[in-house]
This record gives C-alpha cells, sequence and structure tokens, in this order.
C-alpha cells in the first residue's frame, strides 16, 4: 500500500513542464518554464548535485548535459537575484526568522544568538555602529588644500587654548 504524499518541489509530480512524448526541440517558453523551475528548486534549496539533474533529464526526457546547461542558467540567475539586496532581504530574513524560532523552541541558545545577531542585520535592526574616525578622515581628504589649512589651523587653536588650560608643570 503506497503512502499519500505531497510532492516536494524536487520530485517529478512537482513539475509544471510535461514529460515530452518525443525528443522535439523544446520551444522558448518550455527553456524558460524549466529553468524557472531549476531555480525555484534551487532557491527552495533542494538541488541536489548529481542526483537532482538525473531525476530531471529522465523526467523531461532530456539528456544529462542538457539539463546542467539548463541548471547552469538557473543557478545564474538566483546568484543574480542575490547580488541585488533589496530583492534578497526578504527571502534572507524569513528564512533567518524561521530559523530563529526554531533554535529558540529547540532551546539552542547559541544558535539563537548567532542567528539574531545576522538577522538584526539584514533587517536593520542595529544600533548604529561607529565609524566616525574613518568618516571624518574621510571628509578631510576630500577637502581642498585652502579648506585643509584652515580646518587644521581651527583644530591648532583649539588644542593651544587646551594646553594654556592646563596648570604649568611644577617639576
Amino acid at each position: 500500500m503506497k503512502k499519500d504524499r505531497t510532492p516536494s518541489v524536487n520530485s517529478p509530480e512537482a513539475s509544471p513542464v510535461p514529460h515530452p512524448e518525443s525528443r522535439a526541440r523544446a520551444t522558448p517558453s518550455e527553456t524558460a518554464a524549466r529553468v524557472n523551475e531549476l531555480a525555484a528548486v534551487m532557491r527552495a534549496g533542494e538541488w541536489r548535485r548529481g542526483v537532482s539533474g538525473e531525476m530531471y533529464a529522465a523526467m523531461w526526457g532530456l539528456s544529462l548535459s542538457t539539463v546542467e546547461n539548463l541548471s547552469a542558467e538557473a543557478w545564474r540567475r538566483v546568484c543574480a537575484e542575490a547580488n541585488d539586496a533589496d530583492a534578497a532581504r526578504p527571502t534572507i530574513a524569513g528564512t533567518l526568522a524561521v530559523s530563529l524560532t526554531q533554535a529558540a523552541d529547540g532551546r539552542a541558545f547559541s544558535d539563537v544568538a548567532r542567528l539574531a545577531d545576522v538577522y538584526s542585520k539584514v533587517v536593520g535592526a542595529r544600533a548604529p555602529e561607529r565609524h566616525e574616525h574613518a568618516h571624518v578622515v574621510a571628509q578631510f581628504e576630500q577637502l581642498p588644500p585652502h579648506l585643509k589649512r584652515a580646518r587644521l589651523l581651527e583644530v591648532r587653536a583649539k588644542i593651544d587654548a587646551a594646553i594654556a588650560a592646563l596648570p604649568e608643570d611644577a617639576g
């Protein structure tokens, strides 16, 4: 007796692309649908090297090298999405939120701390970090020479005033 189960994203039953009856060349829309499906499998973390490609080749009636080419294009698209921080942020934040909840439920406190740190960086929930020195130096370096001189004279005047306010050394 077979068990009833919901097909995973990486199973043939879940494929939106029908198995071709012949080896006819795929239409551009079929190719696009296949690349999109492989990208979805990769985004879901269900792509298995050396396994998924063979499964899709058999399912779609394609050669392994054709599926490898399709999966390479899918991977390029997934990587391109990852380079767009605004597009990637919701996915990353959602995954981290789920992982954070699972770690907290499992009382894995070191994982909770690590995940919370990363999550707060991704969603922008951290207090601003101080990098004032580097920022001030960068601003100073961009000034034209006459403004650099004026700024240095201003700082020297403050230093001279601070020194003058100190008591003389009795030694």
